[in-house]
């Protein structure tokens, strides 16, 4: 099991890492004042270990970082993300692949996984449909954009509940609570070991 997330990173402030990295402008289309940059990481839950990483310019989105680890990726892994991660492409990339995904999934993302939200159902199976943006996104990076079949799981938690969407859609895998809480606590673990 694996997991990719990022984190945004102060520079000093020269020139030529202003140049390449970017950064946060004072105002809006004011010059760059506070450089910056991504840092993403592939990691082994199981171990800890980080198997790769990257330092990225600022502008650089989380789901274009994602998917370019994803060929780091050993065959028949599971690779976990979080809420800001989620894209149809990201997904219709993973299938590409033939890699297993597991997102914690946003609010707003669809009206079918808003419906889970907001339902008492434990998990349901969906077809998501790329929207316009996503399928021009698939076409420019030649990923095939036709439609998606997931498993959702709705998993409530002492304070909040969560939705997460697999590539699994084997009943079982997903409706496994022990599983599903142990992807949700792990990334939050590992969050709060970061802060």
């Amino acid at each position: 099991m694996f997991a990719i997330d990022g984190s945004v990173l102060n520079l000093p402030q020269l020139p030529t890492i202003i140049s390449h990295f970017g950064g946060q402008p004072k105002c809006r289309g004011g010059k760059i004042v506070y450089p910056m940059a991504r840092l993403f990481a592939l990691l082994d839950v199981g171990t800890g270990l980080i198997w790769q990483s990257s330092l990225e310019p600022y502008a650089l989105g989380e789901q274009v970082a994602a998917a370019e680890h994803l060929s780091a990726l050993p065959a028949n892994a599971l690779t976990l993300y979080d809420r800001g991660y989620p894209s149809f492409f990201l997904m219709a990339l993973h299938r590409q692949h033939g890699q297993a995904f597991c997102m914690r999934m946003p609010r707003k993302f669809s009206s079918q996984i808003d419906a889970l939200f907001a339902s008492q159902s434990a998990a349901r199976s969906i077809t998501l449909t790329a929207n316009p943006a996503s399928a021009a996104l698939c076409l420019e990076h030649g990923v095939d954009a036709s439609p998606l079949q997931l498993r959702l799981a709705r998993v409530e938690l002492a304070t909040e509940v969560e939705v997460l969407a697999s590539s699994l859609t084997d009943k079982s895998a997903i409706q496994n609570r022990t599983l599903e809480r142990s992807i949700i606590s792990a990334g939050r673990s590992r969050s709060a070991s970061n802060t």
